[in-house]
């Protein structure tokens, strides 16, 4: 079965294919750009028990900027805390609150510190108006594996190694699953 998409102007009363494929999974792909309702958001968590945890929140907007923007994003401040987590903007910055367009396979880097070595955990919390397909990847470059955290929690150790921490050992992705589920 081919699947087509059509595509039509207002200055053309002609209507033309934008793409033909016979693969479903290809079409959908096509228009996973920015797929996400605004206002959509989560929280990443950070915590060693339950009195001791950082949190950094998503919030999805069309038009959004992926660098740090004033009124829009707001900056980490590091506090007294013995965790701390930030997102981190394409420019560098440390980020408590990260807005951000949707875009396939978007990947955001996190920053985690910690006052010492523990066992640590990474969770999603809150999410809102966030699409049951949407999932979002932890990758973990330490270990060398990924946590879907829309579904189970991320348990890992930080050590005196500075690769068990900082701003280069996690990064999210962003997924929507595409496949059709047949009934």
């Amino acid at each position: 079965m081919a699947i087509i998409f059509l595509s039509s102007c207002r200055k053309e009363t002609s209507v033309k294919p934008l793409i033909e494929s016979n693969n479903i999974n290809a079409v959908a792909n096509y228009k996973l750009a920015d797929t996400i309702a605004d206002g959509a958001s989560f929280k990443i968590r950070l915590w060693t028990d339950v009195t001791t945890y950082d949190e950094t929140a998503f919030i999805f907007r069309h038009g959004a900027n992926v660098n740090y923007v004033l009124n829009e994003d707001a900056l980490y401040m590091p506090g007294m805390g013995d965790v701390s987590l930030a997102s981190i903007s394409t420019d560098g910055q440390l980020l408590a609150i990260n807005t951000l367009p949707y875009h396939y396979h978007q990947k955001v880097h996190l920053d985690i510190e910690t006052k010492t070595a523990t066992a640590a955990t990474l969770g999603m919390r809150s999410p809102v108006k966030i699409p049951s397909n949407l999932h979002v990847w932890l990758r973990d470059k330490f270990l060398g594996d990924s946590t879907d955290l829309t579904v189970a929690n991320h348990n890992f150790n930080i050590t005196a190694d500075p690769n068990s921490f900082g701003n280069k050992r996690f990064v999210l992705l962003f997924k929507l699953d595409t496949t059709i589920k047949k009934s």
